[in-house]
């Protein structure tokens, strides 16, 4: 939520994309999409979301990952992990035109992987 803010509040696009799923949404597949803008509604609708989200998977990363399409993009992903299969796709998606990082949320901070 902080990035987002900060994004917004200098003037960036900011969106989010989870394979979690909002309260009362568990187990239809639906995953949470807020696409980036900087309209000044954004960040209401950004929190908005974020608060209401079910921090659980509601379908793998992998598959998530692997049906996400975007282009013109800066996209970071925050993980607990990281894959062959999540670099593949990192790698892909850079390919249509975007920016991609990987930071890996672990007991050892800072540790960023690039496609």
């Amino acid at each position: 939520a902080t990035l987002c803010s900060r994004a917004i509040a200098y003037g960036s696009e900011a969106g989010f994309a989870s394979n979690a799923c909002l309260f009362g949404e568990k187990g239809q597949g639906q995953t949470i999409f807020v696409p980036a803008s900087r309209s000044s509604d954004q960040h209401e609708q950004l929190l908005s979301v974020m608060s209401r989200m079910l921090v659980h998977f509601e379908i793998s990363f992998q598959t998530f990952i692997d049906n996400f399409e975007i282009s013109g993009a800066d996209i970071l992903i925050l993980s607990a992990y990281e894959s062959e299969g999540i670099r593949r796709r990192m790698r892909e998606i850079e390919l249509m035109g975007n920016s991609i990082n990987l930071v890996v949320i672990d007991k050892q901070p800072e540790k960023e992987v690039n496609a």
